[in-house]
Order: C-alpha cells, then structure tokens, then sequence
C-alpha cells in the first residue's frame, strides 16, 4: 500500500506553475517548493500550459568566451586562435561559423560620437543605422554616409568613446 495522499495546498501549487511560466528549470523549481521535478510538470499540464522540449536550452547569443574567440577569429589566423584558447582549428571554426548561421550579429562597441579607426584613417561615428552601417565624418570634415563598419575583409575599431571632448569636429 502506498503514502496517503495529501492535499497540497493551492497557493503552494500556484506559485509552482507560475515559477513554471517564467522559465524556471523543473528541477529548480521542484527543490524551492520540495516536489519532484514530474509532479511540477503534472500540475503545469493540469494548468493548461504546454509542455516543454526534452533536452538542453538553445543559448540565443554566444557566451563571452564564445564572442571572444569570434572577434579573435577576425583579427587573426584560426590557427592562432586555436592556439591562444587551447583547443583545434576545427572547433574555432565551428564556435565562428554555427553562430554567424544562427544570424548573431555582435553589437557595436561604439556609440555616436566615439572616434573609430578605419583602416588607418580616424573618424567620429555621426549616425548609427544598424549593426552594419552608419554615418562618420572625417578629419578633415567630409561626411561618408551610408558607411560600412566592415568593408572588404577591413572591420572598424573603436578608440575613443564619446564623452565631453570634441577630437574630430
């Protein structure tokens, strides 16, 4: 014969599926309240909600680690990044590659007004369209516009934020 079954309290079981609507891990969720990680997902199934996919969570951007070796990637030779992050070619070029299909485009360092440095030519960020163009001015008062941060195999870089300061016109 099995344990008498008690009645759990419906506030207890509330907070349960509501911790389950926000994300929480079943098993996170079952250690806060002291139930199994299966009885959480009965009572979130009794609640209406759907169930969730077996296996681990797609990240939906890189890990720092990840974004590192992606920005050494552009800098230098995979090689030399397999070498500096102890691990093969093969793996840096997946780590490169597996994110620019997800479509992960890295966000720009830089705001309006910092001072960038584009293929050994200084100039002040003007406008900002998206992750791939904007607007600068160079030094001698030029505007370029449309802008491309990256422009055959060549990627911006930034050296001076904007704050006070006026480097650049």
């Amino acid at each position: 014969m099995g344990r008498p079954a008690i009645k759990t309290p419906p506030a207890v079981r509330a907070a349960a599926v509501g911790d389950y609507k926000e994300g929480l891990l079943l098993k996170v969720i079952a250690e806060k309240f002291g139930f199994t990680p299966a009885t959480i997902s009965i009572w979130a199934q009794e609640a209406g909600l759907p169930r969730r996919p077996r296996g681990i969570r797609r990240t939906v951007t890189p890990s720092d680690r990840d974004r590192l070796i992606i920005r050494r990637a552009r800098e230098i030779p995979i090689n030399a990044v397999a070498r500096e992050f102890r691990m093969t070619r093969a793996r840096v070029w997946s780590i490169r590659t597996n994110w620019k299909r997800a479509g992960w485009v890295e966000p720009m360092p830089w705001n309006v007004g910092a001072i960038i440095d584009w293929a050994g030519e200084l100039l002040k960020v003007v406008r900002i369209d998206d992750e791939k163009r904007g607007a600068v001015r160079t030094a001698n008062g030029i505007t370029l516009d449309p802008f491309e941060w990256k422009f055959k195999g060549k990627t911006a870089r930034m050296l001076m934020r904007s704050q006070g300061g006026n480097a650049l016109n």
